[in-house]
């Protein structure tokens, strides 16, 4: 080929599926011309309702005219649903989400050829009735399914009480774990807290141990301590310990932290670390 170049090569096992299903991603009319032209379906994003309908016309005319039967290829945008008890209330909610803050950085980019669009319009945004309306205008479009619906909420305790199970709370190069883990702690009830994760290197096995016990603690038995190695990127270029001998380590510091928590007896630890 043009790019690539192999010989004798074999596959098994075979996919079950005749074809196996691909589809081109993107709001570039690039995107579109790819599904009609080689795949089974096109995946754009928070696309207005007639800029989907004009495009899907296109795709099925381009298909068409590569001898290809345009019904079989299917249509899954992508959207994000913000469903209020009135309009006003699904769209204030929506701009204060991280998820709006994203979509306006895309315009930069991925989203460059509809910076004008009113992002509220171009995704499923308002009250039950009004999101309603909007998938049967995008059913009328051509769209024959939703693909990767994002749904928004702006704090812990909205998804706890949509069913949230578990919460992790990362902690990287921003704000520390534990104290986002003691403030989801206030604001919720059900919700188990887990730390995702706290590096082992940051802190002592004792105060690992202490953290995990304090915020068990203040939140009724919904805490769940991840441990992880990290890396020397983090380890060594950012809180300036010696990254070494992580499995060594986390094994002792496991052993350390039950022995805390089961209070038997002074703790007496003599490891190699």
């Amino acid at each position: 080929g043009k790019y690539y170049e192999f010989k004798d090569v074999e596959m098994y096992p075979k996919p079950l599926q005749d074809p196996l299903p691909i589809y081109a991603g993107g709001n570039n009319p690039n995107a579109w011309r790819r599904a009609a032209m080689y795949g089974q379906g096109w995946m754009p994003a928070g696309m207005p309702v007639e800029q989907l309908r004009n495009y899907i016309q296109s795709m099925r005319e381009t298909a068409a005219s590569y001898g290809r039967d345009a019904s079989q290829l299917a249509i899954a945008p992508q959207f994000i649903c913000y469903v209020g008890k009135t309009h006003e209330s699904a769209v204030e909610r929506f701009r204060r989400s991280q998820l709006y803050e994203h979509l306006v950085s895309l315009k930069q980019s991925t989203l460059k050829d509809q910076a004008g669009a009113d992002l509220v319009q171009s995704n499923l945004v308002g009250t039950p009735a009004e999101v309603v309306e909007k998938a049967k205008l995008l059913e009328e479009a051509g769209v024959t399914h939703l693909c990767g619906t994002y749904y928004c909420a702006d704090t812990v305790a909205e998804l706890e009480r949509a069913g949230l199970d578990l919460v992790w709370v990362a902690e990287a190069y921003g704000f520390d774990a534990p104290s986002l883990m003691g403030y989801v702690a206030a604001k919720t009830s059900t919700v188990q807290i887990a730390s995702g994760i706290l590096p082992i290197y940051t802190r002592t096995p004792t105060l690992l141990a202490m953290t995990a016990a304090g915020i068990d603690a203040l939140s009724d038995g919904r805490c769940q301590l991840g441990l992880g190695a990290s890396g020397p990127q983090v380890i060594e270029g950012w809180h300036g310990v010696k990254y070494d001998a992580p499995l060594g380590r986390t094994r002792e510091i496991v052993e350390i932290c039950r022995e805390v928590w089961a209070r038997e007896d002074k703790l007496t630890h003599q490891g190699k670390y």
